[in-house]
């Protein structure tokens, strides 16, 4: 056998070589063994979470957190957010204080402006709304001649406004069944029966031959069948006409020389409280005196209904 030299070590091969084969290296903490060692205890290799906003690995199904429901309230960070209006409220606060002393006075001058409006406007609309009753105001008749006789006169009979001198050639009178007549009326309720009469009188040197009375009757306001009667000095208790042509080609009333008057009175209805808007509806009926070859004169009288809502 060959001796080797001296200062060198037999090979791990060697039969022959003295004492145990050296021991083999630990692994350092946290490496795994060495390559192909099945006995090698390795932990599992960690598992990748895909960032948010990133889906799943191809192959496996998406998975969302599921919305909450649009009454649910906001939570940040804990906390129950307010409700949008507080929100901009808060906003228009810090604005507000943010902005200069000049702003703040005039911001603060037109709030308080605003405010006063409001007050006066729900004040008005309560004063209006607060009392239903009706008011029924009369005013006398423009045609009497002592005015402390008009409402006497308004009150009586109309051939009593009829006999001045100073009538005109037609008027137009109207008043609450009973009640004294007048060209301004106001304020009856919706769906009223009123009265209204038409006047004539010959202001001429001539006699008039065929007058005719008619009326003209705004939209809405209907005409009480058989409610037409005629009068005049010669029939003072009237004369009942013998159709409803008083608002169409009118009532012939027959002839009259100079000075002499006539009158034809007539009921209506006006429109009821669900036919109008809510307040105040006016209504303007037109009278005509036409006697045949003359010059045609006319009147009128307003009456207002009032409807609170």
């Amino acid at each position: 056998m060959t001796e080797q030299p001296e200062g060198r070590s037999t090979t791990a091969s060697d039969p022959e070589a003295d004492g145990p084969p050296p021991p083999a290296a630990e692994p350092a903490e946290g490496q795994g063994g060495p390559v192909g060692d099945p006995e090698a205890d390795d932990p599992p290799a960690p598992t990748v979470e895909p960032a948010e906003g990133q889906g799943a690995s191809p192959g496996e199904p998406e998975v969302h957190d599921p919305l909450p429901p649009a009454a649910e309230p906001v939570v940040t960070a804990g906390k129950e957010a307010a409700p949008a209006p507080v929100r901009g409220v808060r906003r228009l606060w810090r604005r507000y204080r943010a902005a200069s002393r000049e702003w703040q006075v005039a911001i603060f001058a037109a709030f308080i402006a605003a405010v006063i409006g409001l007050v006066g406007a729900a004040a008005e609309w309560y004063g209006a709304t607060r009392d239903n009753r009706v008011e029924v105001v009369v005013q006398p008749a423009p045609v009497a001649a002592d005015p402390d006789a008009a409402g006497t006169d308004a009150c009586g009979s109309i051939a009593t406004l009829d006999q001045d001198a100073q009538a005109p050639a037609s008027g137009v009178y109207v008043r609450v069944l009973g009640g004294c007549w007048s060209q301004l009326l106001g304020y009856v309720p919706p769906g009223s029966e009123l009265e209204y009469a038409i006047t004539y009188r010959n202001t001429s040197d001539e006699q008039h031959d065929d007058v005719v009375l008619r009326a003209e009757l705004p939209q809405g306001v209907r005409l009480v069948s058989g409610s037409t009667t005629w009068f005049s000095a010669s029939k003072p208790d009237g004369v009942p006409a013998t159709s409803d042509a008083l608002e169409g080609a009118g009532v012939n009333i027959g002839s009259y020389g100079p000075g002499a008057n006539a009158w034809a009175t007539f009921r209506v209805t006006i429109p009821g409280a669900n036919e109008v808007d809510c307040g105040v509806s006016e209504y303007r009926v037109v009278g005509f005196a036409n006697p045949w070859g003359a010059t045609e004169t006319s009147n009128a009288a307003v009456l207002s209904a009032y409807r609170s809502c």
